[in-house]
C-alpha cells in the first residue's frame, strides 16, 4: 500500500482529493495535515466524507512525516514552495495541486502570481503532471506540478491538433468559465453569492496566472511556439470547467477529416 499523506486537507482541492484517494486499491490515507483545522477530524470538516473516512486533522511538519510514501499539496499559491524542500530532503515524493512549481521560470511566477518564488532552484526538477503527455516522466519524479483547471481543459484538445499540424499556430481563440469553488474556501465580497448570482462576468484578462502555464506547455508539449487569447470567465455555478476554442485549420485539412 502507498501511504500517503494530504496537507491542506480541509480545502475543496483536499474534499476531492480524498474522495478520489480512498477508493483507490493501493492507497492508504496516513497523516492529514492543516491549520486552521488542526484538532479537528476530517469527517466533521467534510460531513460528505462521513462514511467514507475518520481521521484526525493534525499540524504540519516534516518530522510528522515518517512512513509517508507520497505528500500531496493542496494549498494556495505562495505556500507549497514553503515545504516542499524539506519534504523531498525527507525522501518522499510530492504532488503539488497548486501552481508554484509549474512554471519553468521563476520571474515568470513573480509577474503572474503577485510573489517572489523561495524555491526557484526546484522549478527544473519539476514534472508536469499532464498524464496523458507525461506519463513515462511522472513514473518516476519525486516532484510532480499538477496542471491548472484552465490548462487542463486547454491542453488536452489543442496539443494532439498542434503536434500533428491540423492547426494554424497564431489567432487561437480561447474562452473559459469556471465554477466558483475554483477560487477557493476563502471569504471575498466578489465570490459572495449575491455578486456571483444571475451573472457571468470576465475576470483577470491579459493577467490570468494559467496563461503562462498554457504557452509553456503548448510549446514543449507540442514543439509549436502556438500564440493565443484566453479571456476566464466566472460562473454562478459550484464546479465545473467549460471551455470552448476557436482555431484555424491548415490548408490541407478538409471538411472530411
Amino acid at each position: 500500500m502507498i501511504q500517503v499523506g494530504i496537507v491542506g486537507a480541509s480545502g475543496y482541492s483536499g474534499l476531492e482529493l480524498l474522495r478520489l484517494l480512498v477508493a483507490h486499491p493501493r492507497v492508504q490515507i496516513a497523516k492529514l495535515f492543516g491549520n486552521a483545522s488542526q484538532g479537528k477530524r476530517i469527517e466533521d470538516v467534510h460531513p460528505s466524507l462521513r462514511k467514507m473516512i475518520s481521521h484526525d486533522i493534525e499540524p504540519f511538519g516534516v518530522e510528522a512525516l515518517s512512513g509517508i510514501d507520497v505528500l500531496f499539496v493542496a494549498l494556495p499559491s505562495g505556500q507549497a514552495m514553503d515545504i516542499v524542500p524539506e519534504t523531498l530532503a525527507a525522501g518522499i515524493r510530492v504532488i503539488d495541486l497548486g501552481g508554484d512549481f509549474r512554471l519553468s521560470d521563476s520571474e515568470t511566477y513573480r509577474e503572474y502570481y503577485g510573489h517572489a518564488h523561495t524555491a526557484g532552484e526546484y522549478l527544473a526538477r519539476s514534472v508536469y503532471g499532464l498524464s496523458e503527455w507525461n506519463c513515462e516522466t511522472i513514473a518516476t519524479a519525486q516532484l510532480i506540478a499538477n496542471p491548472g483547471c484552465y490548462p487542463t481543459s486547454i491542453l488536452l484538445p489543442v496539443l494532439p491538433l498542434l503536434r500533428n499540424g491540423l492547426l494554424e499556430s497564431s489567432g487561437i481563440g480561447i474562452t473559459s468559465y469556471s465554477g466558483t469553488s475554483g477560487a477557493g474556501k476563502s471569504l471575498s465580497e466578489k465570490m459572495l453569492f449575491a455578486e456571483v448570482n444571475e451573472s457571468v462576468r470576465a475576470y483577470k484578462v491579459g493577467s490570468h496566472q494559467h496563461i503562462p502555464e498554457i504557452q509553456q506547455y503548448l510549446k514543449t508539449l507540442s514543439g509549436v511556439d502556438a500564440s493565443f487569447s484566453f479571456v476566464p470567465h466566472l460562473l454562478p455555478v459550484t464546479r465545473g470547467i467549460y471551455t470552448t476554442i476557436h482555431a484555424t485549420v491548415q490548408d490541407h485539412v478538409t471538411a472530411a477529416q
